[in-house]
């Protein structure tokens, strides 16, 4: 028993060690994909721009850019929602699912009668609540990330995903050792599988790919191509090439 203990603890340190190094490039992934975000959107305008003198305007956009599509159909612009995605239709605009973002004023106390939550999983929770609860935490730089994780942690609880609050002890410099390391061993597996997916998709985004690929033509053609395709253009490559080299300029 004791040499299964010992296993299932160095088992748990190094998935700690691989999850804390993949949130950290999470993080810097996060912050660089907000980066190539504001370039991709600024660059793909002047794509157009440069598309139009080229080639003459298509007269039906892909989406909509006021609240009358070009039918003059109007779009009933839902306040409350946070976000909201338009797709075109042959019955005119439609109006994507989308989540609201979380009220980060709207703090709770995690519901923790409604499921079987383990000890281990209170106690995390607990040092993640001293650690990082808005009304222990200064008016500093770190007060909006901790007052995040908080709200993130308490969220956490309230659905029962033990995997993320792992996660965000870890985010936060905590330790998570725990009388029992083997209940661990596949939540921070999940959690190791989960943030490496989320890494793959920003980085399979036209975004990412935009700005990784300055200074390379062949990654950055397709792109621009399948852009101004989706926009009603028709350029020939090297008029699309002459564009992006004059951007990247």
């Amino acid at each position: 028993m004791k040499k299964k203990s010992r296993i299932a603890t160095r088992k748990v340190r190094f998935l700690e060690a691989e999850l804390r190094m993949l949130q950290k490039y999470s993080m810097q992934v996060d912050a660089l994909y907000s980066e190539y975000s504001v370039e991709y959107t600024k660059d793909m305008s002047t794509l157009l721009e440069s598309a139009a003198n080229i080639a003459p305007r298509p007269e039906d956009p892909e989406c909509p850019t006021d609240q009358d599509n070009h039918d003059g159909e109007t779009i009933n612009i839902d306040p409350t929602k946070s976000s909201q995605t338009w797709r075109k239709t042959a019955d005119g605009w439609v109006l994507e699912d989308s989540e609201d973002l979380i009220d980060e004023d709207e703090y709770h106390e995690p519901d923790k009668q409604a499921r079987d939550v383990p000890h281990w999983a209170k106690k995390i929770y607990k040092k993640i609540a001293l650690a990082s609860h808005p009304d222990r935490t200064s008016k500093d730089l770190q007060h909006k990330k901790l007052k995040e994780i908080f709200l993130q942690s308490a969220a956490a609880m309230d659905s029962g995903d033990f995997s993320k609050l792992l996660g965000l002890a870890l985010e936060i410099d905590i330790d998570i050792a725990s009388d029992n390391d083997v209940d661990m061993l596949p939540l921070l597996s999940s959690r190791v599988s989960a943030l490496k997916q989320e890494l793959s998709g920003t980085e399979s985004t036209p975004e990412w790919l935009w700005g990784e690929g300055l200074g390379t033509p062949e990654i950055r053609f397709p792109l621009a191509d399948l852009f101004l395709t989706s926009r009603g253009y028709n350029l020939k490559r090297d008029d699309i090439l002459d564009i992006i080299l004059q951007i990247e300029e």
